[in-house]
């Protein structure tokens, strides 16, 4: 395969992984107007005196921003160990042969969406919260949330300075067995 299609298939796969996030990150923000509009319209009951659901996305917040960030991390470390044994599934592209890079970019597009997946679901049940019960802080939250979401959106500089250090760790990992 030569090089420009190499690029040719990166381009593809960034521009994929772009539709993705951009996706993952549209719906929550489109909510998000929705549900300020809603309650500045006077729409939504008043906040309750103790509002439980508000309450209740605390822990949910803390699980899962720690969710985002480990799982994808957790997800490279088993690509990793099976480009390590040999054991990766392989990956076609375009009905060629798949290489070692494709496969990488398949194992970030893949802990990319997890770990934002995460995020929009609190970014969500957050907004939900905010929506229902009109507790300002969790209107806050969900605009943290929704901005960790957005910065997470795959740079193909960012990409590829993710392949090479699995790349590099891979090796390293080679080289201990």
């Amino acid at each position: 395969m030569s090089t420009a299609e190499r690029e040719s298939l990166l381009e593809k796969r960034i521009l994929v992984m772009r539709i993705i996030m951009g996706s993952l990150v549209t719906g929550p923000l489109i909510f998000l107007f929705v549900a300020i509009i809603l309650r500045e319209m006077g729409q939504m009951a008043n906040a309750p005196e103790l509002p439980l659901l508000t309450l209740t996305a605390i822990p949910f917040a803390i699980i899962q921003l720690t969710a985002s960030f480990l799982m994808p991390r957790l997800m490279a470390a088993n690509a990793r160990r099976q480009f390590t044994q040999g054991t990766h599934a392989p990956v076609q592209e375009m009905g060629g042969s798949s290489t070692d890079t494709e496969k990488l970019c398949g194992a970030y597009q893949t802990g990319m969406i997890v770990g934002a997946a995460l995020l929009e679901g609190m970014t969500l049940f957050l907004l939900i919260a905010y929506l229902i019960e009109g507790v300002p802080w969790a209107l806050f939250a969900a605009i943290v949330f929704l901005a960790l979401l957005a910065i997470r959106f795959p740079s193909r500089s960012g990409v590829e300075r993710w392949v090479e250090a699995q790349r590099e760790l891979i090796e390293q990992e080679k080289a201990s067995m």
